[in-house]
């Protein structure tokens, strides 16, 4: 094997240097040519996306999501369009439902925390939530967990147990937000449910 491909290359060479001084000119330049186009042609190619079906299309990863994402060869995602559930304004009954606490229910810690809410407002089958009291400083977060399929625009069973001190107010606010991985701020969403505390905290 090496010996046929020491003949070639010494017959290669011959020929290379029976060559005329111009013609070896030409065989450099010809050569740059064709390295030239074929670096032109590899960095023309190179698929640019403007959507999520494009993106998809040509076999990049879909994330767990809803609305689905695709992961373009350079971590680009895009967001697939999805025809927005119509809701009334200031309403998200149609978005996702508390059936647990009531409004300016009582409530004490361990308090088991159930309601439901559409696919879309999981991300990886759950989102979170956050307690604050009346002033408006965090007093406990929590994560809400979906208890069925997530990947559907349906309404989607969730539950969650909330652990808390109690504040120094009477009053407070459970917000339940929409889990949203994209860098979009349009796509955030949330519901506020009034709650009352059992008891309040008394200075020693």
């Amino acid at each position: 094997m090496n010996l046929v491909i020491f003949r070639i290359s010494d017959f290669v060479l011959r020929i290379y240097l029976d060559m005329s001084k111009r013609t070896k000119i030409i065989l450099i330049v010809i050569l740059i040519l064709v390295i030239g186009g074929v670096f032109i042609y590899k960095n023309n190619s190179k698929v640019v996306f403007r959507s999520f079906e494009e993106c998809a299309k040509a076999g990049n990863i879909i994330l767990e999501s809803y609305p689905r994402m695709c992961r373009g060869s350079d971590g680009t995602l895009f967001v697939e369009k999805v025809t927005p559930i119509p809701t009334p304004m200031g309403d998200k009954s149609n978005l996702i439902r508390v059936s647990n606490p009531k409004v300016d229910e009582i409530i004490s810690s361990p308090f088991l925390i159930e309601g439901e809410a559409r696919g879309n407002w999981f991300f990886e089958g759950s989102f979170s939530g956050e307690l604050l009291d009346e002033g408006g400083k965090r007093i406990s977060t929590f994560i809400a967990e979906a208890q069925g399929e997530w990947m559907t625009t349906e309404f989607v069973p969730f539950k969650s147990t909330l652990e808390f001190k109690n504040p120094w107010t009477q009053k407070g606010t459970l917000i339940f937000h929409k889990d949203n991985p994209s860098d979009k701020r349009e796509l955030d969403d949330e519901l506020r449910v009034p709650v009352k505390f059992a008891t309040t905290s008394t200075s020693h």
